[in-house]
C-alpha cells in the first residue's frame, strides 16, 4: 500500500509500493481557511437576524432564531468537510495513479481508480455548490428543501432574485462568476453526465466500459497493450489532476470572497464576529 508523508510546505510526498522506488508526488495540504465556511454561515444568520445579540452566553436566542443558527451551522461544518474532501480527492487520485497502482501490471486497477476518484470528485463539487445555495437560501428567508411549484422559478434563480431584492447584489455577482468559471462547468457537467448517463471519453478509448475489464489472451499482446495503454492513461490522468486542481482553486477562491461579501453586509457590531 501506498505511505504519504506531508513535508512542511505540503508537497513531500513519500509513495511506495510493491517492489517500487520512493517517488516524490505533489500533494494538497488541507486549507486552514475552508474554516471560513462555517463563519460564513455564522455571518450569514446575523444577515438573516439582524436584532439577535450575543451578550448572553451562549446566546438567549428566540426559538426560530435558536433552530435557524442550527441549520445555517450545518450547512457551514458540510462546506468545510467538502473542501477538505475535495482536497483529499485529489490526493487520493494522486497516490492510486502514482503510487499504489503504479506497476503495470495494475493497469485494469488503475484505470478503475482514477475514474473512481474523478467522479468523486465531481459529485462532491456538485454538493458543494447546494450547499452555498442552500446556505443563501436561508440568509433570504428561502427554505431550502422545499422544491418549487409549476411555473415557479427553479430555486437557484429564487435565491439569486431574493439577494438581489435584499440589495445583496454583490453576492450574486459573485455567484454568477463563480458559475460561469470554466473549471467549475467543466465539473458540474461531468457529474450530470456521470449520475443522468454514462460518463464518455471519446478521447480516451481505453476508458470505454469493455476495455476496462478485457484484456488480451496472447501474453504478447497482453504486454503490449499494458505499454500503450499506460501511456495513454498517464496522460489522462495528468490531464485530469490540472482539471481537478484548477477546480479547487475557484472553489476556495469564491469562499474567500463570500466571506469578504458577509462580513462586509453585516452591521458595524457584527464585523468582528468569528466562530468560536
Amino acid at each position: 500500500m501506498g505511505r504519504v508523508c506531508y513535508g512542511e510546505n505540503g508537497y513531500t510526498v513519500a509513495s511506495r509500493g510493491c517492489r517500487m522506488k520512493t517517488r516524490e508526488l505533489k500533494i494538497w495540504k488541507r486549507d486552514p481557511d475552508a474554516s471560513r465556511w462555517e463563519e460564513i454561515s455564522f455571518f450569514g444568520f446575523f444577515l438573516r437576524y439582524p436584532n439577535v445579540t450575543l451578550s448572553a452566553h451562549p446566546p438567549a436566542l428566540p426559538e426560530d432564531s435558536r433552530k435557524a443558527m442550527g441549520e445555517f451551522l450545518r450547512y457551514g461544518e458540510e462546506l468545510r468537510i467538502l473542501e477538505d474532501d475535495l482536497t483529499e480527492c485529489i490526493n487520493e487520485f494522486q497516490q492510486a495513479h502514482e503510487g499504489t497502482y503504479h506497476d503495470p501490471k495494475y493497469l485494469e486497477l488503475k484505470k478503475f481508480a482514477v475514474l473512481y476518484h474523478v467522479d468523486n470528485f465531481y459529485v462532491r463539487v456538485h454538493k458543494c455548490v447546494e450547499d452555498i445555495y442552500r446556505t443563501l437560501a436561508l440568509v433570504v428567508d428561502l427554505d431550502p428543501t422545499k422544491r418549487p411549484r409549476a411555473g415557479e422559478l427553479p430555486f437557484r434563480g429564487q435565491v439569486r432574485s431574493a439577494l438581489t431584492k435584499r440589495k445583496l447584489t454583490a453576492i450574486v455577482q459573485s455567484l454568477r462568476a463563480f458559475e460561469e468559471d470554466e473549471w467549475l462547468k467543466r465539473a458540474v457537467d461531468a457529474r450530470n453526465l456521470f449520475v443522468h448517463q454514462y460518463r464518455e471519453e471519446p478521447e480516451w478509448p481505453m476508458l470505454h466500459p469493455t476495455d476496462r475489464f478485457w484484456e488480451p489472451e496472447d501474453p504478447l499482446a497482453r504486454d503490449v497493450r499494458r505499454i500503450e495503454q499506460e501511456t495513454d492513461l498517464d496522460r489522462y490522468a495528468a490531464r485530469k489532476a490540472d482539471e481537478l486542481s484548477k477546480t479547487l482553486r475557484t472553489i476556495r477562491r469564491f469562499r474567500d470572497q463570500l466571506y469578504e461579501i458577509l462580513r462586509a453586509a453585516l452591521p458595524d457590531r457584527k464585523q468582528g464576529l468569528h466562530m468560536k
